[in-house]
């Protein structure tokens, strides 16, 4: 969707993502040629519902507003069937409907942490 909205959709990335699609062995070569890690930025409203969960349970009732700086790399499931972290990872993200995450060092503002 971002390549397609930013014009950069080439024949190459369609066809490697039809052969995703089709089940077929995909190389690191094949991503790295096809889907480069990209650098954004964001600044915005964030939620998910386990942050609503805790700020709940603690109390506590706003919105965060988060500005994260991050590179993208997809977590194309044929690539990482023999990561276990990252296996957990991407499922954990498809349940929760998190679009991405970042480590704690891309997040500079609005950082939730347990104080003690």
């Amino acid at each position: 969707m971002l390549n397609r909205s930013l014009e950069e959709w080439s024949d190459e990335q369609e066809n490697l993502y039809q052969k995703m699609l089709r089940g077929e062995p995909l190389t690191k070569d094949d991503m790295k040629a096809t889907f480069p890690v990209r650098k954004f930025q964001f600044y915005g409203t964030v939620f998910n519902e386990k942050s609503k969960q805790i700020l709940t349970e603690a109390g506590v009732d706003f919105t965060a507003t988060a500005f994260h700086k991050f590179s993208l790399m997809p977590l194309v499931p044929e690539l990482i069937k023999n990561s276990p972290a990252l296996v957990k990872l991407h499922e954990s993200m498809m349940e929760q409907g998190i679009d991405y995450v970042t480590m704690e060092s891309g997040s500079k503002l609005s950082t939730l942490t347990n104080v003690e």
